[in-house]
């Protein structure tokens, strides 16, 4: 069984690695094997229409 610690950073390395989403803006709460993410995220296939548009 993963541990928290495990959890979380597991987390944070698929929310680093998607190029999608911008990681900084995002924090991870891992408590009893569940996972709360929080803060603000753009969408950025929404915010490269907006540019273009």
């Amino acid at each position: 069984m993963k541990t928290d610690k495990r959890i979380k950073w597991v987390v944070e390395q698929e929310i680093e690695w998607d190029p999608a989403v911008n990681a900084t803006g995002i924090g991870v709460a891992v408590r009893d094997r569940i996972v709360t993410l929080a803060g603000h995220w753009a969408d950025t296939a929404k915010s490269s229409r907006l540019k273009t548009a």
